[in-house]
């Protein structure tokens, strides 16, 4: 069977939900990748594609709120000017 875009979506999807839920898979997938791809797929990986896994789990350091507020970009602003409003000096935006 042929690496098409939906199986490549099917076997990303199960490694994304497998990975999630079990840190021994998530683990294995980190040290030997492509036997763990071809497994899922059930086919070898053709030689001239490559696969980089990065991770993005948690390392159990928890971040405070106003440390969560300035990652998610979450500071008080106010509205922005329209057309016309940014000064006195009457040129627009």
């Amino acid at each position: 069977m042929a690496w098409t875009n939906q199986k490549i979506a099917e076997v990303y999807a199960e490694v994304k939900k497998q990975a999630a839920m079990d840190e021994q898979f998530r683990n294995e997938l980190m040290e030997n990748t492509v036997a763990v791809i071809e497994r899922i797929a059930g086919e070898t990986l053709p030689e001239d594609h490559s696969i980089n896994v990065l991770d993005f789990s948690l390392t159990g350091e928890v971040m405070s709120d106003s440390d969560l507020e300035n990652v998610a970009g979450g500071r008080d602003v106010e509205a922005l000017p329209t057309k016309g409003e940014c000064c006195n000096c009457k040129s627009s935006l």
